[in-house]
């Protein structure tokens, strides 16, 4: 009997393992757009370059290097931008495409990021969560940037803008919680900071228009020049695992396949919905005319006949 509890216990610790490879290997989203060096890490094999429409699959470490950023487009069409020398991971992506319900988690180690939210945010914003090195980041449909400072593990968050539908139920916000105290963002364009793992986040304020660009720069064109060529923006490698998905994500990359940075622009196709289809408008029926009346005999009035009936 004594042999059989190492057994059990080995075969228990087997078991968990599997299942957490398992869930890690679970499909996340696709490198929409890759600019420059940026490497993905997936569990114990070495980090190697992504490319783009190469498929992201959760726990996949991306990093890029200086003058290097890409766009991840998820299943949900939520959009993480990532800026020079900056890391990003999704933690946790459960989705369903036919209620939009599931969860998304992330972590952005340092660097500067943007994130549009996706369907599952919309559904419910309490299923999405963005960590940083010192606290988290809650949202309500919105559009988010800001910049991460791994070594002091200090951050800048800030709410850009609305990403939902028009006509979205209550104010687009973000909450950002760290030392067991939290502020809440309603206005676009303020932000707050985080100074260090055991700090508060400081008090909602107008964030220099000079950050906001600085930022947004370093997003949409990494190398400071405006002239490399984005990465490939084919649909090679997207997810087959589940037929709405991937036609989600190649909506998406079909409105990034003519942009040659990453920009906002960008992201903001990979979000709007499809057109839908014109109406074909039905032939308008044909009515024959009645038949003149016969001619009035002569002597009779001259006026002009109108060719129909009275």
């Amino acid at each position: 009997m004594r042999r059989v509890r190492p057994a059990i216990g080995c075969f228990a610790s087997c078991l968990a393992w599997i299942i957490a490879t398992a869930a890690a290997a679970e499909p996340a989203g696709v490198a929409a757009a890759v600019r420059g060096e940026v490497t993905l890490a997936r569990a114990a094999a070495s980090a190697r370059p992504v490319a783009g429409g190469e498929e992201i699959l959760m726990q996949d470490a991306l990093r890029s290097g200086p003058r290097s950023g890409m766009q991840l487009l998820l299943l949900d069409e939520t959009v993480f931008t990532i800026g020079p020398e900056s890391e990003l991971v999704v933690d946790t992506f459960v989705y369903d495409p036919a209620s939009g319900a599931g969860r998304v988690g992330a972590t952005v180690a340092k660097g500067v990021f943007r994130f549009i939210t996706g369907k599952i945010a919309k559904h419910d914003p309490n299923d999405m969560n963005v960590s940083l090195p010192s606290g988290n980041i809650g949202v309500r449909g919105t559009i988010v940037a800001g910049r991460v400072d791994a070594v002091a593990r200090s951050a800048l968050v800030i709410l850009l803008g609305d990403g939902r539908p028009p006509g979205a139920p209550g104010p687009a916000a973000i909450e950002v919680c760290n030392a067991g105290s939290c502020e809440r963002v309603a206005n676009p364009g303020f932000g707050v900071t985080i100074d260090g793992p055991s700090t508060p986040p400081s008090a909602p304020f107008r964030v220099a228009t000079e950050e906001v660009d600085a930022i947004l720069k370093a997003l949409a064109d990494p190398d400071d020049r405006g002239t490399a060529a984005s990465g490939s923006l084919d649909a090679a490698g997207l997810p087959s695992r589940d037929g709405e998905s991937a036609q989600q994500i190649r909506r998406g990359l079909q409105g990034l396949d003519a942009v040659d940075t990453l920009s906002d622009r960008a992201a903001q196709d990979a979000l709007r919905p499809d057109l839908p289809e014109p109406r074909s408008t039905p032939e308008p029926s044909v009515q024959t005319p009645p038949p003149s009346p016969p001619s009035p005999p002569s002597g009779g009035s001259g006026g002009m006949n109108s060719g129909y009936g009275p």
